[in-house]
């Protein structure tokens, strides 16, 4: 707004969003188990979440991994690029170790979220990276862009790269996946900082702002 619309820093109120009420209900062990058998998921995984389309970025994620030892599930609607993966997922060998999926209830969905070992989201631009905090609340560690709003969203408990840096990537799933205190660290910091975006204190801040108003 500053930049392209020239309006003075001064006359901006930064109000973030929330995300749906499911990621903040912890999920039983009972409720992971059934839900693993019930789709046949992997005991250990890696999540990306959001629609597969080139600024989404899931591309990077598939090449970070191929030499890792954990098994990767992108859910999100499917676009063309969508087929540049699948092509790359069968000419080397990784069908049984990359699933995309979609057509997840919000329940189901952030259930997934709270099995996952790692959020990894490095997307190229986002208006604010809703998924993002729907990890935190999960209690599940981020590893996000260094760049743009995601930090903002991430806090200073996730992980941040460049999204076109493979071997960045590839390092950072390594960390959290080997480091068991660091990800301790990453979702206690993060379940504290994720409180921000709760809706009392977005609807307390919306109302303040139309006070300031009148």
């Amino acid at each position: 707004m500053v930049e392209y619309y020239n309006v003075e820093d001064g006359r901006i109120e930064v109000i973030y969003q929330g995300c749906h009420p499911a990621f903040k209900i912890p999920k039983s062990q009972e409720t992971k188990d059934q839900l693993r058998r019930q789709y046949n998921l992997p005991q250990n995984f890696i999540l990306n979440v959001g629609s597969i389309e080139p600024r989404k970025n899931a591309f990077q994620i598939v090449k970070a991994i191929e030499t890792l030892d954990i098994p990767l599930i992108v859910i999100g609607k499917e676009t063309k690029y969508s087929d540049s993966i699948k092509k790359y997922i069968e000419e080397r060998g990784l069908q049984g170790r990359i699933q995309l999926l979609q057509g997840f209830t919000m329940e189901e969905l952030s259930t997934i979220y709270a099995m996952a070992e790692a959020f990894v989201y490095p997307s190229m631009y986002e208006g604010f990276g809703i998924p993002i905090i729907e990890a935190l609340y999960s209690g599940t560690p981020v590893i996000t862009t260094r760049s743009g709003v995601f930090p903002e969203a991430g806090g200073p408990s996730s992980l941040y790269v460049d999204p076109q840096n493979i071997e960045e990537l590839r390092h950072a799933i390594e960390k959290v996946l080997q480091d068991s205190s660091l990800r301790q660290k990453m979702i206690h910091d993060a379940l504290e900082y994720v409180q921000q975006f709760n809706d009392d204190k977005i609807a307390a801040q919306w109302n303040a702002l139309y006070h300031t108003l009148s």
